[in-house]
């Protein structure tokens, strides 16, 4: 009887170191190979875009009546229309991540659809926001277990109220006074400061300095500018941007040599780009890499 105690109680620590080990994989190797990920959560009126790591986290809140360049060629709109606005459209999933991804310039990894307030100050215990795990009150692009993972490491990371930064508080926007006489917040992510900027470098791509020469396939203008912004922002450097009469479906990333292919940079980039990779056996051109932008990506973004 009591060998079969100890042996139960073996059993079930087993278990638990198992368990704890699993739920203590960083959820952030698993979404990216830079170990940060940017994270959106949404609750129809307001947002926050978090740049999270394993120990620290960057927030930007935007208020509703916040306008943004939206995906898709949809035009500029509060954030708080966002998610009628991706009912009209023909492809409405994806809509909103893609709308503060062209916005922003950095690729959202995460998106959490809440029911939960959001406000500068609840920013601050990230966790709150995602605690009721139920799809009644949320959804995302994360599984169950997954989402659990996020909420178990976003459990010992608070935000610094410094590292909190309210979008409609910055010189990103302009208060533009519409025909109703309506005030609205008009902002221009061209104008972000460079302290917000630099919460999206991801320091192991600065590290590898891969160099990009970016073609735009698509013939959409402003296209190869976007994917260069999103580039320099996550940390690398872009010194080309030209346009390709070429017409490529998906975006496709052509490195020199197999060591250039398992990179860091380079799955991140097909992670953020959802890119094919192409190996270029005759190039001995190692860390740089060509960048395609095919006809999805301009969809997704410009709507054509």
């Amino acid at each position: 009887m009591i060998l079969k105690i100890a042996s139960g109680l073996i059993i079930l620590l087993l278990s638990i170191i198992v368990i704890a080990r699993l739920v203590n994989t960083s959820l952030l190797h698993i979404s990216s190979p830079t170990g940060r990920v940017n994270v959106l959560v949404y609750n129809d009126r307001d947002a926050i875009v978090v740049a999270l790591d394993k120990t620290t986290a960057h927030a930007l809140y935007f208020p509703s009546d916040t306008y943004i360049e939206t995906a898709r060629g949809a035009g500029k709109y509060p954030v708080n229309k966002l998610t009628k606005l991706a009912e009209l459209t023909d492809h409405k999933e994806g809509f909103i991540e893609a709308s503060f991804e062209r916005f922003l310039a950095i690729p959202i990894d995460i998106y959490i659809l809440t029911s939960r307030d959001i406000s500068s100050e609840s920013i601050s215990d990230l966790v709150e926001l995602i605690d009721t795990l139920s799809p009644k009150y949320l959804t995302s692009n994360l599984s169950s277990p997954a989402l659990f993972q996020l909420w178990w490491n976003l459990n010992g990371i608070r935000v610094p109220k410094e590292n909190i930064i309210d979008v409609s508080k910055t010189r990103t926007v302009s208060r533009v006074e519409e025909a109703d006489g309506v005030e609205i917040s008009d902002a221009d992510a061209r104008f972000l400061p460079v302290k917000l900027q630099q919460y999206f470098v991801e320091i192991p791509l600065a590290e590898e300095q891969f160099k990009f020469i970016v073609y735009n396939t698509a013939g959409t203008p402003g296209l190869a500018r976007l994917a260069s912004n999103m580039l320099e922002n996550m940390g690398t450097d872009v010194i080309l941007i030209e346009n390709k009469s070429s017409n490529f479906e998906n975006c496709q990333l052509h490195v020199a040599n197999l060591q250039d292919a398992q990179s860091v940079t380079a799955q991140r980039v097909i992670q953020a780009f959802n890119c094919e990779l192409v190996t270029e056996a005759t190039s001995t051109n190692s860390l740089v890499a060509k960048l395609y932008l095919g006809s999805e990506f301009s969809k997704l973004m410009f709507g054509k």
